[in-house]
């Protein structure tokens, strides 16, 4: 029956990164789509980021991804960078008590490579979304990217201040926030430090209110600033809604497609 569906054409690479590493990266890529050039796609990277994370796998997988892929005609890439498992311990501790720094550098300048090599690839219409931490990486990303790399973002529950997040996930991965041990690296990739270049791109934040996961407080305190900032941006709150956001998950995709159309609408 599987046979019988569209499914995505599956394209991996492995592209240079700083430090003598590569990451992986894997692009479901429209049925049918014209390689040449002729026609530009417009790109959604998914990013997790993670330490010991990684997304680029031969698992076989249907999700929402590759529904964009098939019914949108949307590109829907992953990205396994630095701080990334399966790949050894020197690309693993890459990202060692600097969280937010490497994983998303190597999120922006493969993008940006992918841009430049692939002439069916619409660099005019890229975006980037993820959860959790995914979450924090899309609005990090935003924030670094200084190129025009990306245009527009999801974060779905982020983490917008590790300070603030559960001890014995952070403290594992980047020490304690001391000036004897660690606090600059907390203030580092602290993403409520760098907003600033959010103004540019279009911005979508969504946190369900009894998330006790990454807690909703997290999600508030971004939108504080960026309203301090004059930084226009689209916020969802999922009323009694844990990290998962479960019982709202149909309203969360399809709030998702329709911030996404006007992304690629608006840049088109």
């Amino acid at each position: 029956m599987i046979a019988e569906k569209s499914q995505p054409i599956v394209h991996r690479y492995k592209i240079p990164v700083t430090g003598g590493f590569s990451a992986q990266v894997r692009l479901l890529i429209p049925p049918g789509a014209d390689l040449s050039g002729a026609i530009k796609y417009p790109m959604l990277v998914y990013v997790y980021g993670g330490p010991d994370s990684y997304q680029v796998t031969e698992k076989f997988n249907i999700d929402w991804g590759t529904y964009l892929v098939t019914n949108k005609s949307i590109i829907y890439a992953a990205i396994d960078g630095r701080g990334s498992g399966l790949m050894g311990n020197d690309m693993l501790f890459a990202g060692y008590r600097h969280l937010g720094t490497v994983e998303i550098i190597d999120q922006i300048n493969v993008t940006r490579h992918l841009q430049n090599k692939l002439p069916f690839i619409d660099r005019a219409r890229t975006a980037i979304w993820g959860w959790s931490y995914g979450g924090y990486a899309t609005g990090m990303t935003l924030a670094m990217d200084l190129k025009g790399v990306f245009k527009c973002g999801m974060s779905v529950a982020p983490v917008t201040d590790w300070a603030l997040y559960d001890s014995i996930y952070t403290e594992r991965f980047m020490g304690l926030p001391t000036v004897a041990d660690n606090l600059q690296g907390y203030e580092q990739g602290q993403l409520l430090n760098k907003v600033d270049n959010i103004k540019n791109k279009m911005y979508y934040l969504i946190h369900g209110t009894l998330d006790d996961n990454v807690h909703y407080q997290q999600s508030l305190m971004l939108a504080k600033v960026l309203e301090q900032k004059d930084i226009l941006f689209r916020q969802q709150t999922y009323t009694d809604e844990d990290h998962g956001i479960a019982q709202s998950r149909a309203h969360l995709y399809h709030s998702l497609e329709n911030f996404l159309d006007e992304c690629f609408q608006t840049l088109s």
